[in-house]
């Protein structure tokens, strides 16, 4: 008597994604984005190395992948901190840990950079993704604090402010960081006192 053919388990897309995903993070993190093959990142993956062309063209579209679910994972997770009683402690505790989760993926950031300035069509790649979905939280938490200082406040001085904090903390870690080699505690010295000024402007016109 034969025995029916095993049926075969259809592939899980998502989750082989995932593991491309982080096998690239381990690669480009060892080898560089110039050094680190499909090969490679398919070998750490445990996949067949054809499926990086199927899901994701080549390993530029699976950095650019890279990018856009770490993005989306941020936007997921909530704010390491509760909510904070005004909005200058709101705002040096969220710089507190926008650096630390920076410094903690410095070397992918790295890889970011390098390619942003030699790779056009990485940068047109990059400036095509929904990259700025992650501030809902912190802007919700900014709006009402700007709420205890005016009745009203408008949502695109909300948002000014928090893409300007945004920016602060990432320009902290790209120029002071990493082109100008200043310390960790240097670096999270300027951005508070940065940050106290900002806070501080911001409660005064507000308060006009």
């Amino acid at each position: 008597m034969r025995q029916k053919a095993k049926k075969k388990r259809p592939k899980d897309r998502s989750n082989t994604e995932r593991l491309l995903i982080d096998a690239a993070k381990t690669i480009f993190s060892r080898h560089g984005y110039a050094g680190a093959t499909t090969r490679m990142i398919a070998k750490e993956a445990g996949v067949n190395l054809a499926l990086i062309a199927r899901y994701f063209q080549n390993k530029h579209g699976l950095l650019l992948a890279m990018i856009e679910k770490g993005a989306e994972e941020s936007a997921a997770e909530p704010l390491p901190y509760p909510p904070q009683d005004n909005l200058l402690t709101e705002c040096l505790t969220f710089a507190e840990a926008s650096l630390k989760r920076l410094f903690d993926q410095i070397e992918l950031l790295k890889i970011v950079i390098v390619q942003s300035l030699t790779d056009q069509s990485f940068v047109e790649g990059v400036q095509e993704l929904d990259l700025l979905h992650h501030d809902r939280v912190i802007y919700e938490r900014i709006s009402g604090h700007f709420k205890n200082v005016q009745h009203d406040p408008k949502p695109e001085d909300v948002q000014a402010f928090v893409n300007m904090l945004e920016r602060s903390i990432l320009g902290t870690v790209c120029f002071q960081y990493l082109v100008m080699g200043e310390s960790k505690e240097k670096c999270q010295d300027d951005l508070r006192s940065a940050i106290s000024v900002f806070c501080e402007m911001a409660t005064k016109v507000k308060a006009r």
